[in-house]
């Protein structure tokens, strides 16, 4: 008799211990009514007796858990100066058992505002979605919000940048917080309604609170987040994601030299000046810098001349006078383009360049015709493409009038 009484306790602690774990994953929806009935069979003298069942089932109601979790998928973004309607993304979870709205709120973090200082307004530049199929961010005139997310399901929030500031830089960086905030939603099993609006705010049943088994409480059961003042259990939840400035940086330098004067012999030893008839070489780098983080596409690089001064020469000019090349050179530096010059060793191919333009006295030499599209990778270039730690001088020549 008592290994049978051993039994039937044991079997009771399983089965219960077996319904809490099909709750649990169920995530069974608050206020559902759970009914239950024991009965317990018996024998006297080794007969078997009728049943007995429980005269009142045990019955209560389900609480409501409120837990939200809020992931950022974007760590970092990469943007880029001037760059229009990147966003960053984020994943908002109900992880409670009832339907809820969520009241989205952005803010900065502390320690990363660089893009901040060139746009104090970014916050109100950036503009709440969500590509999720059946949900959407609605606005009651003060918030926006999620209304009413399932019971286990995400939705994707992305926050929008209207357009970043063309003043930033490499490396800029801004730290942005999305705070979801749970307010009260639909309930199928009780029937009370709420979609279309904005919910109540929640208040979560006192810690030192009895259970009633007959009503519902709200627990909540969220972690801190990243927000300011986003504590534990405080039907919030906040995750910071980043924009971060992805760019070249680029620098023109213009120098000049002269090469040639007419008067002054160069090859023995005698330095050329300038002098009217002296030949003058410009010479104009650009710098993609090494800690760039992406190549640069060059375009046009333009100069006007001071042509009350100075004349286009036609041939570019050595220490003996005129070449019989154009007045227009063009070569890279720490570069791994095979079709332009690595230095001025060696003047072969379109180390001397026809890619210009002289249009009264604005010169233009075009980069993205000079620096033509080559290779495969790893050393594959786009056209105009300048990566980081590259330089390009283009020299000319001038003479003086």
């Amino acid at each position: 008799m008592k290994s049978t009484k051993r039994l039937l306790a044991l079997a009771l602690v399983v089965a219960c211990a077996a319904l809490f774990g099909a709750q649990n994953a169920l995530a069974t929806e608050s206020g559902t009514t759970v009914t239950n009935n024991a009965t317990i069979s018996y024998a006297v003298d080794g007969v078997d007796q009728d049943d007995v069942t429980t005269d009142t089932p045990a019955t209560f109601v389900i609480d409501q858990l409120v837990d939200v979790l809020v992931v950022s998928n974007s760590n970092p973004e990469y943007v880029t100066p001037g760059e229009t309607t990147p966003y960053l993304s984020f994943t908002v979870t109900n992880q409670g058992n009832d339907y809820q709205d969520f009241v989205l709120t952005l803010s900065r973090g502390t320690a990363e505002n660089d893009i901040y200082d060139e746009d104090s307004s970014i916050l109100s530049n950036l503009t709440l979605s969500t590509p999720t199929a059946g949900y959407s961010v609605a606005n009651d005139g003060t918030n926006d919000y999620i209304d009413e997310l399932a019971p286990g399901d995400s939705v994707e929030i992305r926050a929008t940048y209207s357009q970043v500031p063309s003043s930033v830089v490499n490396g800029d960086e801004q730290d942005i917080i999305l705070l979801a905030t749970a307010r009260a939603g639909h309930n199928t099993v009780t029937g009370a309604t709420g979609a279309g609006a904005l919910g109540a705010v929640l208040v979560a049943t006192g810690l030192s609170t009895p259970d009633t088994a007959g009503s519902v409480d709200i627990v909540f059961g969220d972690e801190a987040g990243d927000a300011s003042g986003d504590i534990a259990r405080n039907a919030a939840h906040s995750d910071m994601a980043q924009f971060e400035v992805q760019s070249a940086s680029i620098s023109i330098t213009k120098s000049s030299f002269v090469v040639y004067d007419g008067v002054n012999v160069v090859s023995s030893g005698e330095e050329p000046k300038r002098i009217p008839g002296a030949c003058v070489i410009y010479r104009v780098v650009v710098t993609n810098d090494a800690g760039a983080a992406v190549s640069a596409n060059l375009g046009n690089i333009t100069d006007v001349l001071p042509t009350a001064y100075v004349t286009m020469a036609s041939n570019f000019y050595d220490g003996a006078g005129a070449t019989a090349n154009g007045p227009v050179r063009v070569f890279t530096m720490n570069s791994n383009r095979a079709n332009v010059e690595a230095d001025a060793s060696s003047p072969s191919g379109v180390y001397y360049t026809t890619n210009y333009t002289l249009s009264g006295s604005t010169l233009t030499v075009d980069l993205a015709a000079i620096l033509a599209a080559e290779g495969s990778a790893p050393n594959e270039y786009e056209a105009g493409e300048l990566k980081p730690g590259e330089s390009v001088y283009v020299d000319f020549a001038v003479l003086i009038d």
